[in-house]
This record gives C-alpha cells, sequence and structure tokens, in this order.
C-alpha cells in the first residue's frame, strides 16, 4: 500500500511537470500544428507547434485537465500525410481551424486509412481542411458518433467506402457549412453523405461527381439551404430551406455547376467557361506579375518563372540526372513552387520514390569575407553549386542518412552568385533539407536568404560572374582568391571569465593592439628590378585574418614585442659596429651584375632561364641602382677599379616562409589586363592583354624578397685610378679608403672637399702623403644614407651617425637582402581566361610582358653588335630562343634543315638566319650534344664546326669523326686562355715590327697574368702554363716594350704604338668553380667563355698604355 501510494504521487508530479511543460509555451488554450515544425518536445505554441495531428491531439488530450475552455488546434498551411496524420480518434471538445483554409491545408490518407473518427460526448468543430484519398468501410475522411460534429470549409475529394465514402455520421447533430464532395466514390450504391440516427444541415454545399450525394435513414432529419445534391431517403426526411421535402433528388451528372463561382479543384475554364475565367482574362499583360491572381501558369507574359522573390523549388516524380558543372536547367514538367528560405521539410513525402528536386537562386553578401555554408540533408543524395562550381557533393550516394557537409568560400559583395541544389531520394523515409551559412560577422549559422531569381542556362567565362573555379578565370572571380584583412593584427579579448568589462580602462585593456614588427611591410612590397628600390603597390597580403595565427618577436632594448603575421618569420638581431666592410668591381656594369648575383636577382647563371629572357634580366638587374648609378658617373671622369664601402647596423632578419598569398589589389589589376572581345582571335587578345600587363609589371615588380635583413647602410663609391693601385698593396688601399669614408661620414652627406677635413683623423699607419696621394688618384661618390628616421643624419647634430643609428630599428630598410622572381611565383593554374577551347595563363601572360619591358631597356641602351648579328635578329627574339654564331665547313643557307639536339636528348627544329647566324631554343645551362644538317635530299652533312653563343659567352668545337660519321664535341682543359687581336697594326718610325713587343695583362677576378705577344702576330695567342684559376676575366691592359737594342736617349722610340679594333678572349673553365659558369649546367667536357669587346679603334702607345673593360657577358659594350 505504502509502494502504491508513492507510485500514484509520482505519477501526478510527471502528469503536473508534463502539464506545465505544456502551459510554459500554450496560451489561451491555443494550440498549433505544421507539417514543417521539427519541435519534438515541449511543442504546440506558436513558435514551436506540433508536426502532426497525432502528436497534437495526444498534447492537448493530456493537458485537458484544469482547462477552463475548449482547446483550439490552429493549423497552419501545408500537407499533411503519413501514419501521424490519419486513423485520427478525438473523443474530447476541440475547434480545429486551418489558417488559409481547405485550398492550402490538406490532409491525404494516401488511399490508406481513415481521416477522423469522432466519438463520446464531444464536439467537435472543423473548418478550413481538404481530406482526400481516405479509404474505410463506413465514414472514410470522417466517421462521427458524437454530441456535434461541425464542419465548415471542408473539400471532400476522392475519398472510398462501403458507406459514406466522404461523411459517415451518427452524430446527435452534423452541420456541413461551405463544403465541397468532390469524386468521393465506392461501390455502385454508395453515398458521400451518410446520416443515420441523427439531425444534420446542409449549407452552402457542393457535390460533384460522387457515386450518390446524401443518404438518410433511421428518422434522421436533414435540412438544405443554398445546396443542391441528389438525395435518398429512407425512413427519414430531407428538406429544404422552404420546408419542400428534397429526397429523391437526381444527382448533377456534369462538373460545372454553374452558380458562378470557379470551383478550381473540378471547375475549369474548357469544362465550365460560365462560372471559371480564361488564362486572358485573368492575366492583364501588363509587364508586371500582378500576384496572387497571376502567376507563371495562368500569366506567363507577365510572371517570368525565372523572375520570382524566393528560393524556387521544382518537383519532379524520377531521378534527376546529375549535373556535370555550370548552371544548369531541367525541364519543368512538374510543380514549382517559391520559399522564402531553403528548409525543406519531408520532400514530396506523399510520393513513392524516386524523387528529385532543384533548389535555386540567387543570393548577395553584404562584404567581403570568408562564409561557411552548412548543408544539412536526411535521406536525400545532394549536389550544390554556387555559380556552377561544385560546393558539396552526395549525389547517388545508396547510404542516405543525416548528413552534414561544411565549406568556407571567399565571396565578394560585387556580384550575386547563384546557388542550385539539385536532390533525389530512392527511399520512402522522411526526407528533410537545410541550407545555412555564417561568418566572421555572424558567427552563427543561419537560412541562407534568397536575393532574387536570375534564369542563367549557360556559364561562360568573361560573362561578369565567377561561376567557375575561381582560378580559371581570375577576369570574373578576382576577388574570389585572397581575402581582405586588416594589416594590424586584432587585439587580443581578454579571457570570458573575467566577465563583461564596461569600464573606460577595461576596455582600454581590453583594445590592446600589438604593433608589427616595424619594417616587416618591405617584404609584401615588390621589387623594381632595375633600381632595387621597393615599390609602393602591395604584392603579397602579409596580414592579420584572425588574432591567433601570427607570431611575435622581442625587442629586449626597446621593451617592446612585435606581431609577425602568418607567412613571415622574423627574429631580432641588432648589431651595429663602426666596421667598415669594402668591395671591388672591374667596372659599373660588373657592379651590377655581382650585386645582382648576390641578392639572386641576376637569372643568367641559372638553367632555369634560357634564351634571350636570361640576357635581358641580366642586363638591366640593378642597372639603375643609387650605387651603380654614382659609380657610372665617376668611370667617366677617373679610369679604374670601382670600390663600395659600406657601414651597415642590423636591427632583425625576416623570412618569407609562406604559403604565399597574393594581395587582392593585385590579383584585380592581374585580371583586370584581359578584356573579353569576341570579334578578335586569341592570338590578338593575347598580344593586346601582354601590352596591359606591362602597366601591370611596372607597378608591382618583377621581383620580391624572399630574406631581408632590416637595418641601415651607409654607402659611399670610389674610384681609384690604376696606376695608384698598382703602386700600393690592397692593405694601404683600404686603409686609405676607411679614411676617407670616415671623413665623408663625419662630413655629413657632403662631398669632400681637400684634405683639411683629415687632419683629425690620419691614423698612425697612413701618412698624410700617402692620404693626399689617394685623395688625388681616386673619385669619391656622395654618402648614400638607408633605413633611419629622415633627416636624422643631418648637418646640425654633432654626433649624427649616433643620432642616426637610434633611429635605425623604429625605421629600418633592407639593407641586405635575397630577392625571387615574381614570374616563378604566379601559379601555373591561373588562368585570366580560359574556356573549353582555350585559354590565357596569368604566369605566362606576366613573364612575356616582363620581357618585353626588359627587352626594351636592353635594345634602348647602346651597344657594338657582332658581325654577323644585326639589330633586328634581337628585336624579334622571343624570350625562348637565343643566337649561335656559326662557323662550319658545310655551307649553310636559311633554307638549310638544322636540328640541335641538347644534352638531354631533346631534339629541337632550328633554323639560320644568315650562313652564320642560327636561331633555337636551347638552353646553354644543358648544352649542345650534337647538330644534325641536312642536304637538300635529305641526308645528313658530314662537318666540323664551332658554336659561340652571342648572348651567354659559351663556345662549343664539334669535330666531324668519318669512323662514327658524326661529329664530336672537343675537350676543354681548364684554365686554358686565348687573346685574339682583329687586324693589329703598327704605328712606329721603324720599318721593322720587331722593333718592340706588346705586354699584355690580363686581370682576374682573383689574381693578374702576364703575357708578351709580339706586334706581328696574327690568329690565337693560347696561354697554356696557367696554374691556377685567375677568375672571370674583368679587364685586359696593354703595354709598349721596345726592344732593348733600341737606343734609350732616343726620342723616336717614344712615339712607337699599335691599333687594333676587335679584342676576342677566351677563358675555359675549371670543373670545380661554379661561378664560371651557369648553375646546374652540365661540365664533364669542360666549358668554354667567349668575350669580345669593339671599339671603332684601340690605340695602344708607349707613353701610355691601354685598359680595356672586359663585359661579364654577351658582346656588347
Amino acid at each position: 500500500m505504502k509502494y502504491n501510494t508513492l507510485f500514484i504521487c509520482i505519477s501526478l508530479l510527471l502528469t503536473l511537470l508534463q502539464v506545465n511543460a505544456y502551459l510554459k509555451v500554450v496560451k489561451n488554450n491555443e494550440y498549433y500544428v505544421d507539417s514543417q515544425s521539427k519541435c519534438t518536445d515541449s511543442c504546440g505554441s506558436k513558435e514551436y507547434p506540433f508536426k502532426t495531428f497525432s502528436q497534437a491531439f495526444k498534447g492537448i488530450q493530456s493537458n485537458l485537465q484544469g482547462a477552463s475552455n475548449t482547446p483550439t488546434l490552429i493549423v497552419n498551411q501545408g500537407d499533411y500525410f503519413g501514419e501521424e496524420n490519419k486513423d485520427l480518434l478525438i473523443n474530447f471538445d476541440i475547434d480545429i481551424i486551418s489558417q488559409l483554409g481547405s485550398e492550402k491545408t490538406i490532409i491525404d490518407c494516401q488511399k490508406t486509412g481513415f481521416g477522423f473518427k469522432l466519438t463520446g460526448p464531444s464536439n467537435v468543430m472543423i473548418r478550413g481542411l481538404t481530406i482526400k484519398n481516405c479509404v474505410a468501410g463506413l465514414g472514410a475522411a470522417i466517421k462521427s458518433d458524437n454530441i456535434l460534429t461541425n464542419l465548415k470549409d471542408i473539400v471532400f475529394a476522392d475519398n472510398a467506402a462501403r458507406q459514406g465514402s466522404a461523411i459517415y455520421s451518427t452524430a446527435s447533430m452534423t452541420l456541413m457549412t461551405s463544403c465541397s464532395f468532390i469524386k468521393n466514390k465506392g461501390k455502385e450504391n454508395t453515398n458521400a453523405v451518410f446520416i443515420k440516427d441523427g439531425y444534420a444541415k446542409l449549407l452552402l454545399s457542393k457535390f460533384f461527381v460522387n457515386n450518390n450525394d446524401v443518404y438518410c435513414s433511421n428518422s434522421s432529419i436533414v435540412t438544405s439551404k443554398g445546396s443542391a445534391f441528389g438525395s435518398i431517403c429512407n425512413d427519414c426526411q430531407i428538406v429544404d430551406q422552404d420546408r419542400s421535402s428534397y429526397c429523391a433528388k437526381p444527382k448533377a451528372t456534369k462538373q460545372c455547376n454553374r452558380d458562378g463561382y470557379c470551383d478550381s479543384q473540378i471547375e475549369n475554364f474548357e469544362n465550365c467557361p460560365s462560372d471559371c475565367n480564361s488564362v486572358d482574362s485573368i492575366c492583364n499583360n501588363n509587364q508586371v506579375c500582378d500576384l496572387p491572381s497571376e502567376n507563371v501558369q495562368n500569366c506567363p507574359s507577365d510572371c517570368d518563372i525565372s523572375d520570382h522573390p524566393g528560393w524556387k523549388l521544382e518537383y519532379y516524380e524520377s531521378r534527376l540526372p546529375k549535373p556535370t558543372g555550370g548552371l544548369i536547367s531541367y525541364p519543368i514538367n512538374g510543380q514549382v513552387d517559391y520559399l522564402d528560405l531553403p528548409h525543406i521539410l519531408d520532400f514530396m513525402g506523399m510520393n513513392y520514390p524516386p524523387v528529385s528536386g532543384q533548389l535555386k537562386s540567387d543570393i548577395v553578401v553584404p562584404t567581403s569575407d570568408e562564409y561557411t555554408f552548412k548543408l544539412d540533408l536526411k535521406n536525400l543524395a545532394a549536389i550544390v553549386l554556387i555559380n556552377g562550381r561544385i560546393l558539396f557533393d552526395n549525389y547517388f550516394q545508396d547510404d542516405m542518412p543525416t548528413i552534414v557537409h561544411e565549406r568556407t568560400l571567399l565571396l565578394s559583395p560585387r556580384l550575386p552568385y547563384t546557388i542550385e541544389i539539385v536532390f533525389t531520394a530512392i527511399n520512402d523515409q522522411q526526407r528533410d533539407l537545410g541550407f545555412y551559412w555564417k561568418s566572421s560577422q555572424k558567427p552563427e549559422y543561419t537560412l541562407v536568404p534568397s536575393y532574387h531569381i536570375k534564369n542563367r542556362i549557360y556559364a561562360t567565362c568573361g560573362d561578369g560572374m565567377c561561376n567557375e573555379i575561381p582560378e580559371s578565370c581570375l577576369v570574373d572571380c578576382y576577388d574570389q582568391i585572397e581575402k581582405e584583412c586588416p594589416a594590424q593584427s586584432p587585439p587580443s579579448k581578454l579571457q570570458e571569465f573575467y566577465g563583461p568589462i564596461k569600464d573606460t580602462l577595461g576596455q582600454l585593456i581590453d583594445n590592446q593592439y600589438i604593433f608589427s614588427l616595424p619594417g616587416i611591410g618591405f617584404l609584401s612590397h615588390g621589387i623594381d628590378i632595375r633600381t632595387g628600390n621597393t615599390l609602393p603597390s602591395p604584392l603579397f597580403s602579409h596580414n592579420y585574418c584572425d588574432n591567433s595565427s601570427f607570431t611575435v618577436v622581442h625587442a629586449p632594448h626597446r621593451g617592446l614585442v612585435y606581431s609577425v603575421p602568418p607567412g613571415l618569420h622574423a627574429q631580432i638581431s641588432p648589431k651595429c659596429t663602426m666596421d667598415t666592410s669594402t668591395k671591388s668591381y672591374a667596372s659599373s656594369s660588373l657592379m651590377a651584375k655581382e650585386m645582382s648575383q648576390d641578392r639572386s636577382l641576376d637569372v643568367s647563371l641559372s638553367a632555369s632561364y634560357g634564351g634571350f629572357y636570361g640576357s635581358v634580366t641580366a642586363s638591366a638587374s640593378l642597372s639603375l641602382s643609387e650605387s651603380v648609378k654614382k659609380a657610372s658617373e665617376l668611370e667617366k671622369k677617373l679610369e679604374g677599379s670601382i670600390h663600395l664601402t659600406e657601414l651597415k647596423c642590423e636591427t632583425s632578419k625576416v623570412n618569407l616562409v609562406g604559403p604565399i598569398r597574393f594581395h587582392p589589389r593585385f590579383i584585380k589589376d592581374l585580371a583586370a589586363t584581359f578584356i573579353k572581345n569576341d570579334s578578335l582571335e586569341l592570338k590578338d587578345l593575347y598580344v593586346k592583354t601582354v601590352d596591359r600587363m606591362k602597366g601591370v609589371v611596372r607597378t608591382f615588380g618583377t621581383a620580391y624578397y624572399t630574406s631581408a635583413t632590416l637595418g641601415g647602410k651607409l654607402e659611399q663609391v670610389s674610384v681609384v685610378s690604376r696606376t695608384f693601385e698598382r703602386s700600393k698593396t690592397s692593405q694601404e688601399i683600404d686603409r686609405s679608403m676607411d679614411m676617407s669614408f670616415s671623413v665623408s661620414a663625419s662630413s655629413k652627406i657632403l662631398p669632400v672637399r681637400g684634405s683639411a677635413s683629415m687632419s683629425g683623423s690620419i691614423d698612425s699607419k697612413t701618412s698624410r702623403e700617402d692620404q693626399d696621394e689617394y685623395e688625388k688618384s681616386s673619385k669619391r661618390s656622395t654618402l648614400i644614407v638607408s633605413g633611419g628616421q629622415p633627416g636624422s643624419y643631418g648637418e646640425d647634430d654633432f654626433n649624427s651617425l649616433h643620432t642616426w643609428a637610434r633611429t635605425i630599428d623604429m625605421i629600418p630598410f633592407p639593407i641586405d637582402y635575397k630577392a625571387g622572381k615574381v614570374a616563378d611565383i604566379i601559379p601555373k593554374d591561373w588562368y585570366l581566361f580560359s574556356n573549353n577551347y582555350q585559354n590565357i595563363s596569368a604566369s605566362d601572360v606576366w613573364t612575356d610582358a616582363e620581357f618585353e619591358i626588359l627587352k626594351d631597356y636592353y635594345l634602348a641602351n647602346p651597344f657594338k653588335l657582332t658581325w654577323p648579328l644585326e639589330l633586328s635578329h634581337l628585336q624579334h627574339l622571343t624570350r625562348f630562343e637565343t643566337l649561335y654564331y656559326f662557323n662550319s665547313t658545310c655551307f649553310v643557307n636559311p633554307s638549310t634543315k638544322v636540328v640541335v639536339i641538347d644534352r638531354d636528348g631533346n631534339r629541337i627544329e632550328s633554323k639560320f638566319l644568315k650562313q652564320q647566324v642560327l636561331l633555337t631554343t636551347i638552353n646553354d645551362a644543358v648544352g649542345i650534344e650534337a647538330i644534325e644538317i641536312y642536304n637538300s635530299d635529305g641526308t645528313q652533312m658530314s662537318c666540323s664546326y664551332q658554336l659561340t653563343n652571342f648572348l651567354t659567352n659559351r663556345k662549343y668545337e664539334f669535330v666531324f669523326d668519318s669512323a662514327k660519321q658524326m661529329a664530336i664535341e672537343a675537350l676543354y682543359p681548364p684554365n686554358v686562355i686565348t687573346i685574339n687581336l682583329y687586324n693589329p697594326h703598327t704605328v712606329s718610325p721603324y720599318t721593322s715590327l720587331q722593333a718592340f713587343s706588346l705586354a699584355v695583362t690580363l686581370f682576374g677576378e682573383f689574381k693578374s697574368i702576364t703575357t708578351h705577344i709580339e706586334p706581328d702576330f696574327t690568329g690565337d695567342h693560347v696561354i697554356t702554363n696557367i696554374d691556377e684559376y685567375i677568375g672571370k676575366i674583368i679587364g685586359a691592359e696593354f703595354s709598349i716594350i721596345p726592344n732593348p737594342f733600341l737606343d734609350p736617349e732616343n726620342e723616336e722610340h717614344k712615339k712607337i704604338g699599335m691599333e687594333f679594333y676587335v679584342l676576342t678572349l677566351t677563358q675555359t673553365c675549371p670543373s670545380y668553380q661554379s661561378d664560371c659558369y651557369p648553375a646546374n649546367a652540365k661540365v664533364d667536357r669542360g666549358y668554354k667563355r667567349v668575350i669580345e669587346v669593339r671599339e671603332d679603334q684601340f690605340i695602344v702607345k708607349f707613353t701610355k698604355p691601354r685598359f680595356i673593360s672586359v663585359p661579364d657577358t654577351g658582346f656588347r659594350l
């Protein structure tokens, strides 16, 4: 007994808790049901309605205790079907009212089961439903045995029973007002309405094409007003509004009742023109879709199916083929609906599979941001496309449980995006779909709102919409490659456990920014390859998209922490001493070349760059830098070697570690170079695109920083006469340069005049006389100041060096750096334009534009051509091509067929521009294996030949081997130098050329050698007894040496001299000396390089030796 009491108490408590749960959400005893609801617990309110009638009746019945009035169930529009929406039993008082009437609210029994069974002492009112396809023995749609059954605006359609196919009522009172009975059937004697043992009223109701309409029996009394129907009376009465008998009336056999109202469930203009208007009368053809009377079906001229608010949903009772990409269109063969949001519950639940659907809309985004999309699927397979690009794809998967897909895309507000969701189902379980999104601005998922519908069948690159993979069509998708983010790292918020901070101090603490490392912005910009200057337009996006992915570095001397954006690595490395360093160069051009190589700007030594492209790049690299320009100016004033003295202060080191993210502006400017023009062929479009790309290349630069040492530096360029250099040791010259630099540094940026300012700077190892001699034998530039606060190295500061050095860590400059080529990092899969037939690669266009710019610079500089080369040969040269001087025992002409085979076995079809000029695309770093030259009859020529690359200096010698019937490349012993003078002749008072000899001193990078040439010597003077590599030859000095038998007192011998026009030097490289040949070059047979220097006349006099500066590559001066 005790346990029973406890059980009863617990049961009552649970009941009260359940009742209270419903009371929390339901107001005024009004309940709601919605077929699209997802509520599963504590349902029934307007916000959380029941999903099914069965769920609603159970919930309402459990809440009846204590209710003061009759509950009302408000039914939202929709289709109600399935096990939970039929075979419904009601034994309590209730009002069931639909919100939008019978046309929009449908209960479908799907030809299995009955609709409602009303029993007990209940009063039930039902208003505004369509009940169809119900089946039962008695009363398919409604069987009532209660006190009051009140039916208003009920459509009974296509129901079937042995009797009472729509209604079978034994209720005390049955009221039917404004009801329609359509095609309710059963056996031959089945009636749509069967009334027995009760009272009934039929008011303003209609009957269409039923087996029979109304039957009454057992003393029933049926009254009718404003209704027309067939009737059968069996021991009962049916009377009309005038109390006249209405028994034994025949039923109507026509579908049109001519009552002036169009009953759309069965009447239309074709079968009932008297009641239903034609489409023409509904559609006013005013180009405006007047909803709701006009729609796509009745007024296609005004209502475009492709221009309708909301998400367009198309239904298909078939399995749609999987879309293959691009915006797609299926023939409309079913219903079309428009949804406010992309949320579907129980898709086509009344239909057996296969069923499919297509959901489509345009969307817009408010700001450029990364948007995360989520697709919720239940028992559906789907593919989602955004502007024709696949976002999600699990189409035609056999296993289709609940699936959630998520993916993030960068979107831009510039244009709308078309979303298409094609889905299908192959089982008969409940099918649900939801499409959501979120962004950094709105971090919670919400359903994706519609913008407007556009009917785009075909998606093409260049249509202004990003309906492709973004990288494949930059002209449409330039703003969907990289996200724009702040250049300053966002503040790190205080931890949540501190709670919300509203006071001023708390907000200041909560918004503390970490400043970026000074100078790190240089690595976001490109480099002008000619000047070495950083360009103002950002090339990379080294920004902060969140407050967690960046790193920090600590600067103890400042007591600060700096942020470093993703993609870069930095370290603080302060270093500032008074030690200077000096580098020497043979000429300003060699100075530019060596500096370019130090910074990795010179690609001529790389195996990756062959042809004319490598040559023009090498020629342009740092040719207009500040120090090279000063060196060029000074060497015009004094013939001698060039020296660059530097004082450096380092603050930090930064490296580009990737991944590389290009700046959105750079990508936009890239894309803007292509302008679609259907009237032009692709090759013409390409040329115009390259021409426009030149401006982009100039804006962003051809190179970028891969690493940099930041800080400040002072530079001074000096030219020292060769006579002085030969009279002093290198240590003495270095001390004099240091002294001169110190004076310049102390004199700020003013030029040094005289030696008076050196009085306080002469050290114990350098006498005043030595320093004066140095000053007279040299020229110096003004001081070049890089880094530090502008003006900090000023004239009025007593210790300007100290003042300047204190500011360089706050305003540093890249004092040393390594660079890379922008052309190398533009992704190969980026296309400005592409379609099924053609494409334009962004990388190719950039490289061609860069080549055209550098080629223009190259050809604009004055130079002299080596015979037989012509200027037109260079003007028409492409970036892959190169030119060789061809000297052979065979006779060739431009029509001769020639094939060049490289060391990798590649066969390259080449051609002769003239007899001794060969055009080909071979890369000299790979090397030539053989050349096949063919006679007109197709047979191969048998000859020896020599090849010299006009652009890279490399020389090949092939000797024909009759035994092997092919030309074999000769071997090149290392450290062999050949001197050749073209057309040498003497200027001498003596008739005998034996009166003097010519001393030639060759200056290498590492050492010099001297040899003697007799003036009557012609051909090659070969030097073979060289012990070690002297380095690349940077200059040659020619001196007259009189023979001893000449009278030294005779002034005539001072008139001895000679002239020549061309100096040709050939040097073979040792295999271990990589600076003598391109990187990765194959040198197992040796490597021979040739340099040729031309002038109108080289004159060597007894009284004045002649120094000739030797360029590093090519045949240019």
